[in-house]
């Protein structure tokens, strides 16, 4: 079995060349992972809302340092940006490694993955030795991409940050990020870490690593069913999909290419009779379109996300956490809301907002 690192893969954007990768040995830096793993200073906290600076540093009273990687800290973006660019100093203690604060420098395609690889790159890996922590609260693609490479388990290397960008911004087939983003709700750190380092080395996953990433094929596959049965609503340009299984938004991009957003519904997995909702910006829309911008914080207090991407989710399942009374905002609220948000679309070319969106 090839790994996936054998050939030099095209970046999906149209017209990039073709990138050429360091001559790394992937099969040794797959084997020498979980041993690696082992000894990284990486932490996974509860999910939720975005903790305090506060909450932080009672929680690791002991840590030198503490790089909270891939989930926003409140108020991050009023920190110190880093010389480095990769995110922000909160104070002497706490450093954000994110891509999810508002700002006009985090609304285009860069992840938390991209930005560890420049901090490492420019300041050396995140030793426990030095007691330092890395932590993170949830453990999909980018979550642990960035979280290996900061600890320096992984190289900060050019195909990790593709993997990392196809996972959260592109939807594009891609053998770290399907086999990551499909195992993910699992929360284990250890299990996914093993069958990376199975990936890497060109050895077969496991059988329950083989069931998530079917899983994941027949969600392709029910997406298309959808649009070519045309089982989805449409208005200038936003598109609506009521779905009956759990689904993911980056599943989205490649079948409804020329929307400028996709809203979906679907069941909660912890409590199927309540519906979440996601929220994708599509490759259509206009320059300057940001879900922070478009009140959607404001039609529901759990919706939570980045410019390009969010949904209400993990507010609440929060609110399920802590006993809270759950109500959740119908599905076509939200995409009301964005077709009077968004408006008439502009005239601008599919070639021209793929050349803009491109990494």
């Amino acid at each position: 079995m090839k790994t996936p690192f054998e050939s030099g893969r095209e970046d999906l954007s149209r017209g990039a060349p073709k990138l050429s990768y360091p001559p790394l040995d992937w099969r040794q830096v797959g084997a020498a992972l979980p041993k690696r793993f082992e000894h990284a200073p990486i932490v996974l906290i509860p999910p939720g809302r975005a903790p305090t600076l506060e909450c932080l540093e009672q929680r690791f009273p002991d840590a030198k340092r503490i790089f909270a990687v891939d989930f926003y800290i409140e108020g991050a973006e009023t920190g110190s940006l880093l010389e480095n660019g990769a995110g922000y100093q909160l104070s002497e203690r706490v450093f954000n490694i994110d891509h999810h604060a508002p700002g006009e420098m985090w609304e285009r395609f860069v992840s938390s993955g991209n930005l560890a690889c420049r901090w490492v790159r420019e300041d050396g890996a995140v030793l426990g030795s030095e007691g330092d922590v890395v932590v993170i609260n949830h453990t999909d693609c980018d979550s642990v991409i960035a979280s290996l490479i900061m600890s320096g388990a992984l190289p900060p290397d050019r195909l990790l940050e593709e993997a990392v960008i196809d996972a959260d911004h592109r939807g594009a087939k891609n053998d770290i990020a399907d086999m990551l983003q499909s195992g993910s709700e699992s929360r284990d750190l250890s299990w996914l870490i093993n069958a990376l380092s199975d990936l890497l080395q060109g050895l077969a996953v496991d059988d329950r690593m083989c069931r998530r990433l079917e899983a994941l094929e027949s969600k392709r596959l029910y997406v298309q069913d959808l649009a070519d049965r045309g089982l989805i609503v449409e208005r200038h340009g936003v598109v609506f999909v009521q779905c009956n299984r759990q689904m993911d938004s980056d599943l989205f991009l490649s079948v409804f290419q020329e929307a400028r957003a996709v809203v979906i519904g679907c069941p909660c997995g912890r409590a199927p009779d309540i519906e979440i909702t996601r929220v994708r910006l599509g490759r259509a829309v206009e320059e300057g379109a940001s879900l922070h911008r478009l009140g959607l914080r404001e039609l529901d207090p759990c919706f939570g996300g980045r410019f390009n991407a969010g949904s209400n989710k993990r507010g609440l399942e929060e609110l399920m956490a802590i006993g809270g009374v759950v109500t959740s905002v119908p599905a076509e609220e939200y995409f009301r809301l964005l077709v009077a948000r968004l408006g008439a679309p502009l005239r601008m070319t599919k070639v021209e907002n793929e050349a803009r969106r491109g990494s």
